[in-house]
């Protein structure tokens, strides 16, 4: 197998997803893995230009979709936070290269599931069913 060098492109379809105490198998798809930094603007006395520096980091919520399987650990982890558990927990996405090495990390903490939605049930469609679960993420650590 050839060697991967530093300016090769890689590939969107070989990841992992971790959940601590969760295994549901393997993700068809990861949305949403973002930040962003708020930017303060302020006036220095006579200064006639504002300043800006940043502020408060965001991170977005990540979506995580799979073939359902009849495994119930996404949906009771969601149920627990409806009845006010406060269940956080770590999540780690794993970007992999083509000899499944771990090429990068995104360490998210403080996790918790705000949305579980399954794929529309339909008698006419012969499709795979979905299950999908949106993640808070509180911060993202890259590794």
């Amino acid at each position: 197998m050839p060697v991967r060098r530093e300016t090769d492109h890689l590939g969107a379809y070989n990841f992992l997803v971790e959940i601590e105490g969760i295994e549901t198998g393997g993700f068809r798809s990861v949305r949403g893995l973002s930040g962003e930094i708020d930017v303060v603007e302020f006036r220095d006395g006579a200064d006639q230009f504002v300043q800006k520096v940043p502020g408060v980091a965001r991170f977005g919520d990540v979506v995580l979709e799979h073939g359902y399987v009849g495994t119930t650990e996404l949906l009771e982890w969601w149920e627990s936070i409806r009845e006010g558990s406060g269940d956080r927990r770590s999540m780690s996405i794993i970007l992999l290269d083509e000899a499944r090495q771990e090429v990068r990390r995104w360490d998210c903490s403080g996790c918790w599931p705000r949305r579980w939605e399954l794929s529309p049930l339909e008698g006419v469609a012969s499709r795979t069913l979905f299950e999908s679960i949106t993640i808070v993420v509180e911060r993202i650590a890259v590794g």
